[in-house]
């Protein structure tokens, strides 16, 4: 587990599945430098707090879209991407993920103005 410390001292554990989502903590997680907790200083805990929800939605949905070793099909699952801010795309919003797709939907339309901005920033 991994925790995120937002700029107002609230704590959040993480998996590293969910905190590799973004390219930045991921490299610190790599470069050994997530011990005693991640420092977000230009994100308050519920800022975070609706990040973690979606970048929880989409890691347990990336998990679910693995191919299993023992499955012999062609078929090949889109395998998450990161943006040039190292965060999760929708490359894992595939015709087959509808309710990834509703999920995405609804999380941005129940969101208001204030919230999303701060929520862009918090993705830079």
């Amino acid at each position: 587990m991994i925790t995120l410390i937002s700029s107002d001292n609230e704590s959040f554990e993480v998996s590293e599945t969910v905190a590799s989502l973004s390219t930045t903590i991921s490299n610190m997680i790599k470069d050994g430098c997530a011990e005693g907790g991640i420092p977000l200083p230009n994100v308050t805990g519920s800022v975070l707090a609706k990040v973690l929800e979606y970048c929880n939605k989409h890691a347990a949905a990336a998990t679910a879209s693995e191919p299993s070793k023992a499955d012999d099909d062609d078929d090949v699952a889109e395998t998450p991407q990161n943006d040039a801010d190292g965060f999760l795309t929708s490359a894992v919003v595939t015709p087959g993920n509808e309710d990834l797709r509703k999920f995405d939907e609804e999380f941005f339309i129940d969101v208001d103005i204030p919230m999303l901005l701060q929520i862009v920033s918090a993705t830079n």
